[in-house]
């Protein structure tokens, strides 16, 4: 006896000389015949065919009862064919999805995998061929459109593309990746001197998730082929474009990988968006392949190549190479989107890249009090605010350089006689009452009264040396001192307290006075 497992159904196959015949039995019969609780673990229990039974109530219908057809001995025929053959794939994964339109022909017809072209399915067409032992050879899809009317065009498609007998393999190896466009269907990425060590598709490094599914004849020639990508330990597995070999000369899409990679859990998309690839420098730029999808473009970062729309970079040539479309950088002329770009100087006339930014600039308040950056050769930093100043727009900002630090004007005073600027509160600055300015300590004297003044606008009294600010000039005398044979200029108070001489009741006799000492 032959059981056939169908999911679905059951057929079970009793071949003797005396009583050949078929036996379609229910599946809840089947079980509760082979499968007593009694005998078999529940782990061992086959249920999971069952419980797909609950999920198609209409086939579960149609099928819900013994269906016997006695065969004569005329039939051996077609328990030849049930012990030669098991009952097409194909046909399985269809009564899942719809019921077949008749379910006797079917089962009388016996499809099977053809033994001359295990891509297409072979039945018997009446009962002549089955007793002469001819099988009729036909596509997959075109026997499913005639038994499965029902059939979505989708689902058929599927099931046939899953059925059409090539082998399906998820090469990932580099060389391999690359063999599968080099030796596959016809692409712009399939380089005439079949050489490996420049070839754009260096860049789908496996250590990124990338693979090459391919589609392979009964020969092993590759008739099929898609770049995937796999990430997050075999969570996102994504699929962009597939190619087919066609007559034309054109890859078409192949949609029995596709079907295949469905099936392996990969989801199409429109665009390889996120995914890296290795950077490999070719000179100039690095190695790019021909992008397939919405998103051709990509950004370098940290030495690896970035799928992102908003790169900098286009990957739409066949030869390898990137094309620009971004900015350079006017200091260093490196290559970097335009929004990696920072404007410098007042009037917004550079651009430079972040590193340069980073490394050459300082942000400061310059000109007429505007904020924009500048070479940190020009940039002085202010302790008593914490602010960047530029070195050329000081006045602008009520800033005062002090040999080599910067201060706010408030805290500052100018030195009037040497036109420099000093801290108010330095030890060598000192402010001048009668001209009320600030001068350097080496450039004042004291006064008689305590207080300070430009040395170049006092004179000295000639008796008790003290100095007197010129506006005092009008309490000086003159006189010459026998003497000492001089010319005396003195403060008419120090001569009348040296000499005891009143000068004013004594105005008439001072000349001779003075001649006399």
């Amino acid at each position: 006896m032959q059981t056939v497992n169908t999911h679905e159904y059951i057929i079970e196959s009793f071949a003797t000389p005396d009583e050949p015949r078929s036996t379609w039995i229910n599946p809840y019969r089947y079980a509760r015949m082979h499968y007593s609780t009694r005998r078999v673990p529940i782990s061992e229990r086959p249920y999971e065919w069952i419980d797909e039974m609950e999920t198609i109530n209409e086939f579960t219908n149609v099928i819900n009862r013994v269906v016997v057809k006695g065969l004569d001995m005329s039939h051996a025929w077609h328990a030849d064919l049930q012990r030669r053959f098991r009952l097409h794939p194909a046909i399985k994964d269809a009564v899942r999805h719809a019921p077949p339109r008749d379910r006797w022909q079917l089962v009388f017809e016996w499809p099977h995998v053809s033994e001359t072209d295990p891509n297409r399915l072979a039945y018997t067409r009446d009962e002549r061929s089955g007793k002469d032992n001819r099988q009729t050879v036909t596509s997959v899809g075109k026997y499913l459109r005639r038994h499965f009317p029902s059939l979505s065009d989708g689902t058929l498609r599927d099931i046939a593309m899953r059925h059409s007998g090539f082998t399906y393999e998820l090469w990932d190896t580099t060389p391999d990746i690359i063999r599968s466009v080099q030796d596959g269907p016809a692409s712009c990425m399939q380089w005439d001197d079949g050489s490996y060590a420049y070839h754009p598709y260096r860049a789908y490094d496996p250590s990124y998730g990338w693979r090459a599914a391919v589609r392979l004849d009964m020969s092993g020639h590759i008739v099929g082929r898609c770049l995937v990508n796999v990430r997050g330990d075999n969570v996102n597995k994504i699929f962009v474009r597939s190619y087919a070999h066609k007559q034309d000369g054109y890859s078409h899409s192949d949609e029995a990988l596709e079907v295949w990679l469905r099936d392996q859990g990969f989801e199409k998309v429109g665009d390889w968006e996120g995914c890296k690839l290795r950077y490999i420098s070719n000179g100039d730029h690095f190695l790019a392949p021909y992008l397939d999808g919405d998103v051709k473009r990509a950004t370098v970062c940290c030495d690896e190549v970035i799928i992102d729309s908003d790169g900098q970079y286009i990957l739409d040539n066949t030869d390898g190479d990137p094309t620009f479309d971004g900015r350079t950088c006017d200091r260093c002329e490196s290559h970097v989107h335009e929004d990696e770009l920072t404007t410098t100087g007042y009037h917004d006339d550079q651009s430079v890249c972040q590193d340069c930014l980073d490394n050459d600039y300082t942000f400061v308040t310059g000109r007429r009090g505007s904020q924009y950056y500048v070479l940190s050769d020009y940039a002085l930093y202010c302790e008593s605010n914490g602010e960047w100043y530029s070195s050329r727009y000081l006045a602008d900002n009520d800033m005062v350089q002090i040999d080599d630090e910067i201060y706010p004007m408030e805290e500052c005073v100018m030195l009037e006689n040497r036109g420099e600027y000093a801290l108010i509160d330095a030890d060598h600055v000192v402010h001048c009452e009668h001209d009320d300015t600030y001068e350097h300590i080496d450039d004042v004297v004291e006064l008689h009264d305590g207080t300070w003044a430009y040395e170049r606008n006092t004179w000295k009294c000639g008796v008790s040396d003290d100095y007197y600010h010129d506006d005092d000039q009008k309490y000086a005398v003159e006189f010459s001192c026998l003497l000492i044979r001089q010319h005396i200029v003195a403060h008419r108070d120090a001569v009348a307290e040296q000499y005891e001489i009143d000068l004013d009741a004594a105005a008439e006799a001072t000349a001779a006075l003075i001649a006399f000492i």
